[in-house]
């Protein structure tokens, strides 16, 4: 059902990466794979890599070289800790098979290496496949065997990726009518190459982890693997599966008895992995599933993006990020999202040296949940690529943004190629990262922007002659919810005709403006009013109201009652408001403004109105000359381009409370401002743009600066 399996895909925040992209990331982690492993020369290596597009020919390797790509290419192992479907395994196999063809076009060199140290059954049939001329057959299964590994939480997804498996390997196969079986190999086992399991989750740390391990019984672990692998032999392979675990049980009770009960508890989950079923396992090692000890030469894929604090289901208080609050996660925050884990997983099961390539949401280089991932990659990794698509859709059944990241576990060079992608450029993506890329270094845990080298320049000296909004005594908060706005917001008519019952009713009915009521400099009424049946602030010993001391408001609400009764957002009676700390804030001067707008809207209230929840209010000192600032079209470029966390369409931006507190305002401007003008003549275009031109006096930007940000 494709509807069933599109649900599915969205509840374990899974999509379908596109195949052009899925080529870029593979070509990209096996360039530098070769890069770090050959020292052969990077444009020999592009040229190779890329099917030869970037060059008439493919580069001519001497046999040296080609004995090297040979050799890095047998050792190289591949992981995808989330491997869906299989299309990055996939990617990875059918790449590699392309160089072996371009390096090896006689399989001589590959057919020596594939044959060194396998089964004298698969030796056999390798040496029956090469002398029928099935070249890419024994490249292909030899890559499966010692390269190709994957993870997914789902059996269904494993179960997917090992047929992909199957049939790249079936479609190699001559067909011979007068052979048994037609000439066709059985099919390897992939129990030890795809399995189900939660690749976040350790089995234990490293330490405790050892205890367990002794060095013959890990060996005969591998040669069962081995084994098992290439056997049709169904006696045969009962007696491996029932040895593994008879090896595996062994080592665990082993354990069990020399340690007693400190860690009985801990080792019984080893019995629970089944690994010739297809039950998934909570926990992943690739020591004791794949036979890996010292790490992945890779790691690439498309992780799930799901929000850590997501319900696990409807149903359930429990949350998806529960699970992982004790797995000691660098970049664990309640409010991230469980991609931000894969990147510290994936990082983890790299050697030195090793490449990981994820594309996952963008979120991670602007969000306030991202600050502990962008510090985790300056301290720990060398960031080689940053691809940031922006807006451009990439998944056809996600809107998510997207960029690609490939870094190295090696120390932070600062030395990073990054570009931001348009919507012409999928097809031909590493032609377009060369022709437009720029260097950056990222070694903080600011926003990852990237910039341009005049960018960088303006930036800098925005930050060197500007302080930080939420250094100038200013605080930041939300306008109120309701909770039901039909009943709590009234018009004009409904205002009269309650203090025409009452004329108490008037004492606790304030006007309110809404986000799409603020205008720069000032505002459009639409004549809408608060019911403000506060619930008092206990810390100002202000009692809430009592809604029975205005009869006609109480009946008013009374037509509602249900449903404020029904609704989060209420006080100690369902006719109160919920508590605000900083209710006062709504009856002093303030700066009101709408959090998304498309030009800068920002009105100096002075108190007069309170704020309905799409409107904000900042309070404090200097207010009067930061709404000029926050109202110029400079500021407001500024704003969108180094700190707003990502535009909204074209022209539009987001002012969340996080990203406008780290704007710089000019230092000084204060000065001028109550010199020369007064922010009540502001209206006047005039005034607008000697102010303009003195914001930009105090940035000490040149005019190529200014047309650069006017121009974003």
């Amino acid at each position: 059902n494709p509807e069933t399996g599109e649900n599915a895909k969205k509840s374990t925040g899974s999509f379908y990466t596109p195949r052009e992209i899925v080529d870029y990331m593979v070509d990209s982690s096996l360039l530098e794979y070769l890069k770090n492993k050959t020292n052969i020369e990077e444009a020999k290596l592009k040229a190779l890599i890329s099917y030869g597009k970037e060059d008439d020919s493919i580069a001519v390797f001497n046999l040296e070289e080609k004995k090297n790509i040979i050799n890095e290419l047998y050792t190289i192992t591949i992981l995808d800790p989330a491997c869906g479907s299989g299309a990055f395994p996939i990617g990875m196999l059918q790449k590699i098979v392309y160089i072996l063809q371009e390096v090896d076009p006689d399989a001589n060199l590959w057919f020596d290496k594939a044959t060194e140290n396998v089964s004298i059954l698969l030796k056999k049939e390798f040496e029956k496949k090469f002398n029928a001329g099935s070249l890419d057959y024994i490249r292909k299964l030899s890559v499966i065997q010692n390269s190709i590994f994957g993870i997914d939480i789902q059996p269904i997804a494993v179960e997917i990726s090992r047929l992909r498996c199957f049939l790249s390997l079936v479609i190699e196969e001559n067909v011979n009518d007068e052979e048994d079986n037609r000439g066709i190999n059985p099919l390897p086992n992939l129990d030890f190459k795809f399995i189900s399991a939660n690749s976040l989750i350790s089995l234990d740390d490293s330490n405790q982890l050892s205890l367990l391990e002794d060095e013959e019984q890990m060996k005969r672990l591998k040669e069962i693997r081995d084994e098992y692998f290439g056997t049709n032999d169904l006696d045969l392979k009962k007696d491996l599966i029932s040895e593994f675990k008879d090896v595996q049980q062994d080592m665990l009770l082993k354990t069990i008895n020399t340690f007693a009960k400190t860690s009985s508890a801990k080792y019984q989950k080893l019995s629970a992995w089944k690994p010739f079923s297809n039950e998934s396992t909570d926990w992943f090692d690739p020591d004791w599933m794949f036979g890996i000890k010292d790490g992945f030469d890779i790691v690439i894929g498309n992780p799930p993006y799901i929000q850590l604090q997501k319900s696990i289901s409807n149903n359930s208080k429990e949350k998806v990020g529960d699970q992982y609050i004790d797995c000691n996660f660098q970049t664990y925050t309640k409010t991230g999202d469980i991609y931000c884990l894969f990147y510290e997983k994936g990082f983890q099961l790299l050697k030195h040296n090793g490449i990981l390539t994820f594309i996952t949401s963008n979120k991670w280089m602007r969000a306030g949940y991202g600050e502990k991932l962008r510090e985790f990659f300056v301290k720990n990794t060398n960031p080689l690529m940053l691809l940031d698509f922006g807006g451009q859709k990439v998944f056809d059944s996600a809107t998510v943004d997207v960029n690609i990241l490939i870094f190295e576990k090696d120390k932070n060079k600062g030395k990073t190629i990054a570009c931001i992608a348009n919507e012409n450029c999928r097809n031909n993506l590493s032609v377009f990262v060369e022709q437009n890329s720029i260097v950056c270094s990222f070694n903080d845990t600011n926003n990852w922007v990237i910039l341009s080298e005049i960018e960088q320049s303006i930036k800098n000296k925005i930050e060197k002659y500007g302080i930080p909004l939420k250094d100038w005594n200013v605080s930041i908060n939300r306008g109120i919810l309701t909770g039901y706005n039909e009943a709590f917001i009234i018009n004009d008519a409904k205002r009269k005709e309650l203090i025409a019952a009452d004329p108490k009713s008037a004492e606790i009915i304030r006007p309110i403006l809404r986000g799409r009521d603020i205008k720069r400099y000032g505002y459009e009424f639409a004549n809408l009013y608060l019911i403000n049946t506060h619930n008092g602030i206990k810390s100002k010993n202000l009692p809430p109201v009592d809604v029975n001391d205005y009869p006609a408001i109480k009946a008013h609400l009374d037509r509602y009652y249900q449903k404020l009764k029904e609704r989060q957002d209420k006080g100690i009676t369902p006719y109160n408001l919920r508590n605000c700390i900083y209710m006062d804030d709504f009856c002093r001067q303030k700066i009101m403004y709408s959090e998304i707008v498309q030009s800068p809207q920002f009105f100096l209230d002075k108190g007069e109105f309170y704020p309905e929840a799409t409107t904000f209010i900042m309070t404090g000192n200097n207010l009067d000359f930061l709404v000029c600032c926050l109202n110029s079209n400079i500021c407001f470029h500024i704003f969108k381009k180094f700190y707003a966390g990502g535009g909204l369409g074209e022209n539009g931006v987001r002012y969340k409370k996080q990203f406008l507190l780290n704007l710089p305002i000019p230092r000084n401007f204060e000065k001028i401002l109550f010199k020369n003008y007064s922010y009540l003549f502001c209206k006047n275009k005039n005034i607008i743009e000697e102010i303009e031109n003195e914001i930009i006096k105090l940035y000490q930007l040149t005019e190529d600066e200014v047309n650069v940000l006017l121009k974003n």
